[in-house]
């Protein structure tokens, strides 16, 4: 655990962490019989330069360290880290920008992973626009980054394998071709069926709802808790189709919403309303810790459902 803090605090004096926040630790520990979970933590104020606000994740590191001298075959740590990243003269802010695990094992050298949920490092976002200013202001940040974690762990970075959105390097990421967007719009193409899936998943089985595709343009509202968007419910008569596209940045919180909202859209086609009748009903909703609540006035018209969806990747 304190090298994952090492390597965040790398991070963090290149700005690419934002602190102090929220630090969620997993521990997991495997033996021959499979993965066998220990304990997961999360603490309010825990930073890579401030260990010491966070008591529980030594209390849960001692936890790894014990089951490993029991005879536990490795140990593996994460931390995930919020960050931020610029665009122009913008400053965007992510719940989970990067994570560092790390795996301390019985007979072998321990592993140290940096893994990174933004685009702001390719030549191209995910819906395969060239970024060229985006890039320059970002890219070197993370690659200097890079660098101080192998000399902090005195080892040569080993990239990782191709993923559907970027080619690692031991700096940064490949440059992408410059090719037709459609070609490179990893975004709609893996993206969205991927947090479909993942936000399907977590609705517990009941009627069947509404569709969740549209070609039409879209009606929409913000759903946002505190300060904080969380994501976009949307709805179209025209297909009598609904829906709700989770704001990324948010992260898990985006994703616990979205079940309780697609659980009420269902329920709302049940009782015979039409989806935009739904769309209206829900902004008199009081607001809740799992769902958060409409944004009052913030109806408006996308162009199209991918539209939308783009938003809420921002």
């Amino acid at each position: 655990m304190r090298v994952a803090l090492a390597v965040g605090s790398l991070l963090a004096d290149q700005g690419l962490v934002d602190g102090p926040s929220t630090a969620r630790l997993e521990i997991r520990a495997d033996d021959d019989g499979g993965p066998a979970f220990l304990r997961e933590v999360t603490v309010e104020g825990a930073f890579a330069e401030k260990p010491e606000l966070a008591p529980d994740l030594v209390q849960a590191l001692h936890e790894a360290e014990s089951a490993v001298r029991g005879g536990i075959r490795v140990a593996v740590a994460l931390l995930a880290f919020p960050g931020r990243w610029t665009e122009g003269e913008a400053e965007h802010r992510a719940e989970r920008v990067f994570s560092v695990d790390v795996s301390v094992w019985e007979r072998a050298s321990d592993l140290v992973t940096v893994h990174t949920y933004a685009d702001a490092w390719l030549t191209h976002d995910l819906l395969g626009h060239p970024q060229p200013d985006v890039h320059a202001a970002n890219a070197p940040r993370l690659r200097a980054a890079l660098r101080a974690v192998s000399e902090f762990t005195q080892c040569e970075p080993d990239p990782g394998n191709p993923t559907w959105y970027a080619t690692p390097t031991p700096t940064g990421f490949e440059d992408m071709p410059d090719e037709e967007p459609e070609l490179l719009d990893s975004w709609h193409m893996f993206e969205i069926p991927y947090r479909s899936k993942k936000l399907r998943s977590r609705v517990p089985p009941g009627p069947e709802g509404y569709q969740e595709l549209t070609e039409s343009p879209v009606r929409y509202v913000v759903v946002a808790s505190g300060d904080s968007v969380l994501g976009y419910l949307w709805a179209a008569d025209a297909d009598v189709a609904a829906g709700y596209e989770p704001r990324n940045a948010l992260g898990e919180k985006a994703f616990a919403a979205g079940a309780v909202w697609l659980t009420r859209l269902r329920e709302a086609k049940r009782r015979g309303l039409s989806p935009e009748q739904a769309l209206r009903g829900f902004s008199a909703l009081a607001e809740d810790s799992a769902s958060g609540r409409v944004v009052p006035g913030s109806e408006a018209v996308a162009p199209s459902l991918e539209d939308l969806q783009a938003l809420s990747g921002r």
